[in-house]
């Protein structure tokens, strides 16, 4: 994205919905990315957990995809919502032939559409590694399990992955499981945080940023803060190579 205008909507995601705050990260650090923002250049790159999440934001978003700020496309989208819905319907109703029309105008009243109030999220289902479903004829009070791992995927997220399933099989033991700290709404928060005062490092300098936290409340030296926004904009670069590692660290260059 370019560094010549910065919106707050660019670098303040504290306005996120709950619920998107992953949706809205990958959205925001795949802007970063020229080869990313090509649409079409999804089908071509490792099939990784990141890159399918993106595939899904593009099928939601269509035309709009990384066009704008996650904050300023969902709203958007939000709003068109109603009139998609019942453009969809129908289209749907017009390829149905007339015998079953009726029935069907039926069953779409029944259904529940996509609330505006609903967030906008990926699919846990698209994760780093899932049980192999189709090989569980073992013996499963031994206590095991046969997982997949997508190689292309981050260490840490398959690990985290893992863990997840590890603590669903305890539970089905009956072991009360520890838990994780690993994917919360809270990381994801971070991650956006850690973005936008890179973005903001591409127009201001460090110590402004740090008198700007300072005067929007932040507590702290300016020292301190100083330090603080170098180590996010460190963050926020390692982050993209690890959600995006195919991806040429050019493309990140600020």
């Amino acid at each position: 994205m370019s560094q010549k205008k910065l919106e707050p909507e660019d670098w303040d995601f504290r306005s996120i919905r709950a619920g998107e705050e992953r949706s809205a990260a990958i959205w925001e650090y795949a802007r970063e990315s020229q080869t990313l923002r090509e649409g079409s250049s999804l089908e071509n790159l490792p099939p990784t957990r990141e890159v399918k999440w993106l595939r899904k934001l593009r099928f939601i978003f269509g035309n709009a995809y990384l066009k704008k700020p996650w904050i300023a496309a969902s709203n958007e989208w939000r709003m068109d919502l109603p009139n998609r819905i019942k453009r969809e319907r129908e289209q749907f109703l017009n390829a149905v032939g007339s015998e079953g029309r009726e029935k069907m105008a039926e069953m779409l009243e029944k259904a529940r559409p996509m609330s505006v109030d609903d967030p906008i999220q990926v699919s846990d289902e698209l994760a780093a590694a899932t049980v192999l479903y189709g090989f569980l004829d073992l013996d499963r009070r031994s206590g095991r399990e046969l997982i997949e791992i997508d190689l292309t995927a981050n260490k840490k997220d398959v690990l985290a992955e893992v863990a997840k399933i590890f603590d669903a099989r305890q539970r089905t033991l009956g072991i009360e499981s520890r838990g994780r700290g690993k994917d919360k709404p809270n990381d994801w928060l971070a991650r956006l945080k850690w973005l936008g005062t890179l973005r903001r490092r591409g127009v201001h300098t460090t110590r402004v940023i740090a008198q700007m936290r300072i005067e929007d409340g932040e507590r702290g030296s300016l020292e301190t803060i100083e330090r603080e926004v170098r180590r996010e904009v460190k963050k926020a670069r390692e982050t993209f190579k690890e959600l995006f590692p195919f991806i040429p660290s050019e493309e990140l260059a600020r």
